[in-house]
């Protein structure tokens, strides 16, 4: 089998554990939602079957499939929304893995038609400069995998309108954490609609944010925090006179 039968296996434990992990969220509620994960020759996709319950999952449900929709093994249907997750895989090569949820506070900024701002610093860090809103396609169409194919080229994660969350990542890990991420962002927008008003982080701070990430990620060690400081002082992010 391409991929091999080891990495295989591994995705369909992996699946297995996130569909719990995603259970546990209260990102889904019943059999809705579905999740699955790439093999890193990008030719075999594993996918939770249709009509389970995320929480009560083992790896002999899974379902692999080559990226032409055909089933290689799987003693049940796939999920109904494979043919979104193909076209995801087939469209953006950076994505090895993808979280699909009915997050309700998520779903309901979807409802309302409205896409969630840059309000807190880890959705920008780990989705984007915005939680975009992907237009209305019917589910298990290509149609809905092409509508979220164009705001995930911007953005790790999406709201689907009427509908619920998509995330994506290179690994399983990162898109059940992007997934959780959007559902937080959701009601702390949501909640601060009911208090008034919101307030957006600037752009500018957007962009000396993103910065300060790059800088942080290229530091192996540091042996005292003035080192930081001198960084911080380098790309404009503290006064030099302090």
């Amino acid at each position: 089998m391409a991929g091999g039968n080891d990495e295989v296996e591994s995705l369909k434990c992996a699946v297995v554990e996130a569909g719990k992990a995603m259970h546990e969220a209260g990102l889904a509620t019943a059999t809705w939602g579905n999740i699955s994960a790439l093999t890193r020759d990008r030719r075999i996709m594993v996918i939770t079957p249709s009509g389970f319950d995320k929480s009560r999952l083992n790896p002999h449900d899974m379902i692999v499939m080559d990226l032409n929709g055909a089933v290689i093994d799987g003693r049940h249907k796939p999920s109904i929304e494979a043919p979104m997750h193909l076209e995801i895989y087939k469209s953006l090569e950076h994505v090895y893995a993808i979280v699909h949820t009915h997050s309700p506070m998520a779903t309901a900024v979807g409802v309302a038609g409205e896409e969630i701002p840059p309000i807190i610093l880890e959705m920008v860090a780990e989705i984007g400069d915005r939680i975009p809103l992907a237009e209305y396609a019917c589910a298990g169409t290509r149609r809905l995998g092409r509508a979220l194919v164009e705001v995930l080229r911007s953005a790790n994660a999406a709201i689907m309108r009427n509908h619920g969350v998509i995330a994506v990542g290179p690994s399983l890990k990162a898109a059940l954490a992007r997934a959780i991420l959007v559902e937080e962002a959701a009601r702390i927008f949501i909640a601060a609609k009911i208090l008034g008003k919101i307030e957006p982080i600037p752009d500018d701070e957007i962009k000396l944010f993103k910065a300060v990430i790059g800088e942080w990620k290229t530091i192996q060690r540091i042996q005292n925090i003035s080192e930081w400081i001198k960084e911080l002082k380098s790309i404009g992010a503290e006064n030099q006179e302090d």
